[in-house]
């Protein structure tokens, strides 16, 4: 497989850019009001399960690290399948992740030029919706009905809470590392993390997780390896 160098040199990138922010990106939108939606409707979702718990046992707070070992094997295998690979059904979230997304930052421009970026940064409303509401709450049901109510509900919460952390450490990772939000604790981990997967040559192949490498590890797709450093044999050997 061959690097995919020239099709993403910065000017290609700063073209597509000034291409997307023309054609694609509202008038009147607002990145600063995109993120407190999201974070309003996780925080409100989070929020509500809470006040339903009635009582917990220090056994039952296991459920917060379960469910965030849950929510990494979801993100691991919705990173790698539909959003890298175009599935039926899924046609949309390809399109944004694959098409889009991956046109509009490369490895070498990871950072946003303005707030007015986040549209192509933090997921579309719908997308929360759709893991707030058809993803995590069947999860959480089925933990409910297997466990209890309150279990349920704190399963609930906790994937949620790993959404959010997972949208503000990708933003954050996108930022410039001198903005307040590209310094968050974790920022500068993530941003090399995920900057690899921005690699056209291993954006199929590597790095799927993003706040916690956990599945990445234990499917053999964790590549710490960034642009002329040596990559692991594995990946290597794949390479044509």
């Amino acid at each position: 497989m061959i690097r995919s160098a020239v099709a993403l040199n910065p000017e290609r990138v700063r073209t597509y850019r000034e291409d997307y922010r023309r054609e694609q990106i509202p008038a009147r939108y607002s990145g600063w009001r995109h993120l407190a939606i999201t974070t309003a409707l996780c925080v409100g979702a989070i929020a509500a399960a809470l006040s339903q718990i009635a009582q917990l046992s220090p056994v039952e707070l296991t459920t917060v690290p379960l469910a965030w070992l849950a929510a990494n094997f979801v993100e691991y295998g919705v990173h790698r399948g539909p959003m890298h690979h175009l599935r039926p059904g899924a046609s949309r979230l390809y399109k944004r992740h694959t098409s889009i997304h991956h046109r509009f930052f490369s490895e070498q421009m990871m950072a946003v030029d303005g707030a007015r970026d986040f549209h192509v940064t933090l997921f579309p409303a719908w997308i929360v919706l759709l893991f707030v509401g058809v993803i995590a709450l069947p999860l959480a049901v089925v933990v409910g009905w297997l466990i209890s109510p309150d279990v349920g509900l704190l399963f609930y919460a906790a994937l949620v809470f790993y959404y959010l952390v997972y949208e503000w450490l990708h933003l954050a990772s996108h930022m410039p590392e001198t903005s307040v939000l590209g310094g968050l604790p974790g920022a500068a981990l993530a941003r090399r993390h995920h900057g690899t997967h921005h690699d056209p040559a291993l954006m199929r192949r590597a790095n799927f997780n993003f706040a916690l490498p956990l599945a990445d590890r234990l499917f053999g797709t964790l590549c710490p390896a960034r642009r002329g450093d040596p990559e692991p044999p594995d990946l290597q050997k794949t390479r044509v």
